[in-house]
């Protein structure tokens, strides 16, 4: 059976754009990279909204949502958590909406075919740092399992899920709601596609030939609001990226 998977990057109120998006392309499967809230002059109003939209979005089973920074900014009440756009007015506003078990259907990352898909990737450096040799899936889903654990027992970040210094953190690099495109390290034989920072188009950081066992693409999605997006063909494995035009 073909699958075909819509891969959306930040949203960032834009769920109207989305959904043009969805209704257009009518795929099997959804994934949304995160950054579902904040935006330049935005204010509790348009947090409602979009905190309605999402709240519904979580119920349909063919929908991934992944949390990116400006989600777990709310998800979670710890100060390291907190970045740019966040508002108590906001913060008050979503959480009157989103109750802690919808915010726990929030994932922060997902496979699509043979492709990591999380809101800004995962740096060498954490895997290098922390992964012990074990098998790359077993060690992210465990320290990305452990993190969510911590977060929501109201505990500060763990290094997966903290700003680097790039975004005023005080470690080398952002974890993987965090990670900035200029910063960002492939891992070998680990294709990744990611969000959060924005490009004019979307751009490829990859690594070695693809001819090599220990090649990988990894592709930043995030071009404004949804301007572009990908399909995955489960069949074929091939990944198409598309630029948005009013649909």
């Amino acid at each position: 059976m073909n699958i075909r998977t819509l891969i959306l990057p930040d949203v960032h109120n834009k769920w109207q754009k989305a959904e043009k998006i969805i209704k257009h392309e009518t795929p099997d499967k959804i994934v949304f990279l995160g950054d579902y809230f904040d935006d330049y002059g935005d204010d509790y109003r348009v947090a409602t909204e979009t905190a309605q939209w999402l709240a519904a979005s979580i119920q349909q089973k063919n929908r991934i949502h992944i949390m990116g920074n400006h989600d777990t900014n709310y998800a979670f009440k710890d100060r390291s958590y907190k970045s740019s756009g966040y508002e108590t007015a906001k913060d008050y506003a979503i959480n009157s909406i989103i109750e802690e078990k919808d915010w726990r259907k929030l994932h922060l990352y997902t496979w699509v075919g043979d492709w990591l898909c999380s809101h800004a990737g995962v740096h060498m450096h954490f895997y290098a740092t922390y992964g012990n040799k074990q098998d790359f899936k077993i060690w992210l889903k465990n320290i990305c399992d452990q993190a969510l654990v911590n977060a929501f027992g109201g505990e500060p970040a763990d290094p997966i899920l903290a700003a680097g210094v790039s975004r005023g953190g005080r470690q080398s690099h952002g974890g993987i709601s965090w990670c900035d495109a200029h910063e960002f390290k492939p891992i070998e034989n680990v294709n990744q596609i990611f969000g959060h920072t924005p490009h004019r188009e979307p751009r490829y950081i990859n690594k070695g030939s693809p001819l090599s066992k220990k090649y990988s693409s990894n592709l930043c999605l995030d071009v404004g609001n949804c301007n572009y997006y990908a399909l995955h063909n489960d069949q074929t494995n091939k990944l198409d990226v598309k630029k948005y035009v009013d649909l």
